[in-house]
């Protein structure tokens, strides 16, 4: 988990996207030798997939942007 926030931190800070911004993670599950965790951030509208593929000893991130927020009774 330390090792996909620390991806995560280095990809918001080179890109100066609010540095310092509080990470955490949302939801983490382990699939397939492939560990995957959903980590959210305090400021702005960005969350991030971090993938890892224990075969081939690879990290993946994927950045997306919170398009909607609507609440549906």
């Amino acid at each position: 988990m330390e090792k996909a926030i620390e991806i995560v931190r280095n990809y918001i800070e080179t890109r100066n996207y609010f540095p310092n911004s509080e990470l955490f993670v949302v939801w983490s599950c382990y699939i397939l030798k492939n560990r995957k965790f959903l980590i959210g951030m305090n400021k702005g509208t960005k969350y991030f997939e971090v993938t890892y593929n224990a075969l081939k000893n690879e990290w993946y991130l994927d950045v997306y942007n919170k398009v909607d927020n609507i609440c549906i009774k």
